[in-house]
Parts: C-alpha cells; sequence; structure tokens
C-alpha cells in the first residue's frame, strides 16, 4: 500500500469587527497566566531553577570549548569575544523564565531571547531540550551573546558550536531513560538520518529535532520555529517532511496515530481555521476547526489527532511525506502566534484500526 501526503493547513484571518490596536515593542512576550515580561521575566514553577542551572552548566562547557580547544581559541581570536562579558551573562539574576511566547525583533516565536544583559527563556521548551538531550549549545552561545551586545543576529559566531564536541557535552537529562526490549523496538525501521526537513525560513533542519521515543516507539518532528505571527498583514510558512520507512521482514510497519500539537493566541476579533487531512490514495479523512476569538482573547494549546492507520507491507520500504502550511492574516495590530510545535507519528508492528472523518467548530466569548 502506498504512502499519502499528509496535509495541514493553518490560517487566520480577521473577524468582521476591526479593533484598533497599538504597535508592539519589540521583542515582545504574549501574556499567559502567569503573566511574564521580557524586562522583567517572572520566574515559574514545574522545573525553573533546573532549567535556569541547566542552561548556566550549558553556558559554561560553552565557555570551557572556546578557552581550551584550538578551534574554540580561534574562534575567540576571529571574534574579538570579551569571554568575561559572555561570562557575566550566565548569572542567575541575568537569567529570566517565562511560561509564555517569546516573539523576537524579526517577529517570530523563538526559545530565548537575549537582550541588554538579560536572557529570557522560554521554560517548557527548554525543560523540552534538556530532557532530550538536544545539541543547543550553539542556541545557548547565541543568547550569551545578544546578552553581552555582541552582535550574532545571523549566528555568524555560533554557528560554529554546531554540531557541539561530545567531549564538551554535559548530561542535561533528570528521568532514567528506559528503552523498550529489543523485540519491541521499532528504531531501526526509521531512517532517521534519511529524514528531511524543507521549507520557508521558518521551517528548516537547523530549526527542527527529529526525534525517536524509544520508550514508546513514537517519532516526534518539534519544531523551533515553525510559527507565524501577524502586525496587520499577511504572514505565511510552509514545511515539507519526507520520512522513509521500512516494514520489518515478518510484519506489516503502521502508524496508528498522527498528533499535531502547538498553540495559538488571538487578539479579539480574530480567528483561525485549522484543518488536517489525508490525500489521493486516502481520501476523506478529515479534522478541522474554527477558533473564533469573538469577546475575549482565544489562548492556549490546541491537538489534531489523526488515529486512520497507515500500513507498510512486510519486508517493504516506502516515504511518508507531510507539508504543514500555516498562515496569519488580521487587521489588528495586537500580537497573535499560531506555532506548529510537535508533529507525533505513533508506530505499530502489525495490524492497526481505522480511523473516522471527525471536524469541529470552537469559539469562545459567546
Amino acid at each position: 500500500m502506498k504512502w499519502s501526503a499528509l496535509v495541514l493547513v493553518v490560517a487566520i484571518a480577521a473577524g468582521c469587527q476591526k479593533r484598533p490596536g497599538s504597535p508592539s515593542a519589540n521583542p515582545i512576550s504574549i501574556p499567559s497566566s502567569p503573566v511574564p515580561t521580557v524586562n522583567g521575566g517572572t520566574d515559574v514553577g514545574n522545573g525553573g531553577d533546573h532549567v535556569r542551572s541547566q542552561f548556566i552548566k550549558m553556558g559554561e562547557a560553552v565557555l570551557k570549548y572556546l578557552e581550551e580547544s584550538p578551534r574554540g581559541q580561534e574562534l575567540v581570536r576571529k571574534e574579538k569575544l570579551d569571554i568575561a562579558s559572555l561570562r557575566r551573562t550566565l548569572s542567575p539574576s541575568s537569567i529570566k523564565l517565562s511560561d509564555g511566547p517569546l516573539i523576537d525583533n524579526k517577529g517570530s516565536a523563538v526559545d530565548a531571547l537575549g537582550v541588554g544583559g538579560l536572557v529570557t527563556l522560554h521554560n517548557g521548551k527548554w525543560l523540552d531540550h534538556f530532557e532530550k538531550e538536544r545539541d543547543v549549545y550553539h542556541v545557548v552561545l547565541h543568547e550569551m551573546c545578544r546578552s553581552s551586545g555582541i552582535d550574532d543576529d545571523d549566528r555568524h559566531i555560533s554557528k560554529e558550536l554546531n554540531p557541539f564536541p561530545k567531549e564538551y557535552k554535559i548530561t542535561t537529562r533528570i528521568a532514567a531513560l528506559i528503552p523498550l526490549i529489543d523485540e519491541d523496538l521499532l528504531y531501526k525501521y526509521v531512517a532517521k538520518n534519511g529524514i528531511k526537513v524543507t521549507g520557508s525560513s521558518l521551517c528548516g533542519e537547523r530549526d527542527t529535532f527529529v526525534e525517536f521515543d524509544a520508550e514508546r516507539n513514537i517519532l516526534e518532528i518539534n519544531f523551533t520555529k515553525m510559527s507565524v505571527t501577524h502586525k496587520g498583514a499577511f504572514n505565511e510558512a510552509d514545511c515539507h517532511i519526507s520520512i522513509p520507512l521500512r516494514a520489518p521482514d515478518d510484519s506489516t510497519l503502521s502508524i496508528t496515530q498522527v498528533d499535531i500539537g502547538g498553540q495559538v493566541f488571538l487578539p479579539i476579533g480574530t480567528m483561525a481555521a485549522v484543518k488536517f487531512e489525508t490525500v489521493a490514495p486516502f481520501s476523506g479523512e478529515v479534522d478541522s476547526r474554527l477558533y473564533e476569538a469573538i469577546t475575549k482573547p482565544y489562548k492556549g494549546r490546541f491537538l489534531m489527532r489523526f488515529a486512520n492507520a497507515f500500513e507498510i507491507r512486510r519486508g517493504k520500504a516506502d516515504t511518508l511525506k507531510i507539508r504543514a502550511n500555516i498562515r496569519v492574516k488580521s487587521s489588528s495590530n495586537a500580537p497573535s502566534l499560531l506555532q506548529v510545535e510537535t508533529i507525533r507519528l505513533y508506530l505499530y508492528s502489525g495490524e492497526a484500526p481505522r480511523g473516522k472523518e471527525r471536524t469541529r467548530q470552537e469559539s469562545v466569548g459567546q
């Protein structure tokens, strides 16, 4: 059986009633609860101290590399980096945490913001980085540079640390990893090195983490910049993903469930339409939503679930292709955000049940 292409379309348009707004300062932080601010920051629960301490430890590992390794020393000389200034950015009082989305000066949702002697971290995203032992040392250096006033907007300095040498990496995961037994583990049937992520500047391999959860047989595609914001104009981002897969010789390989998760923050008078569907040779499987912020802002997470089973026959190989497209359009200048954060594919070796079409419309403030 052939694989279909999965199409995710997210759109946001202005409501019938126009609502005047004032221009937003850059960078900005869209309020959540508790309300964070980029300038002052806010400590948050659920591992806030851990996030700060691990960021500091990563920064110290970066400084050790710059001071001790030949390539690091060359980078310091070439860019005339002030190590003492960079070290000052790792003071606990210079690192703040936020639970709300962070928007940089280009209008993109980011995991961290470094400006004016302060680094603000998105708490949840950095917890995820640390628990999954991600190679984000170059991101740490980038924010350290920005906090200390060093120009690294095009990452011409920090990109030299990607990938970061293994001998300088630290352990950031807290929970012990206990993988499935070999008979149940399906990691070897996913050609991880062959997975391709292409698209607009907001979606690329540099800003995307492709990971396999060896405890649950889940392939995760985590986006750090698959988002769009608006400032009274149209904005769009496209992403194309190809995933080579192979079935075991004695069994089919099935994807029993696909989850797409993200965040939506809409000002009053706007709406967001989200559609997830399969196309030829599979048709009629649809999950669509319409979010409307009528009398109060719409903010929170969204979850789209496609429960149909895709199968590759035993011993065969095929490629799953996913296309994600998100769009923003509004006449309001109030900050708005649509962000696709994660696509999860649940793998199973064997037969799997079929799903049904689902449509839903939701609104707030009625």
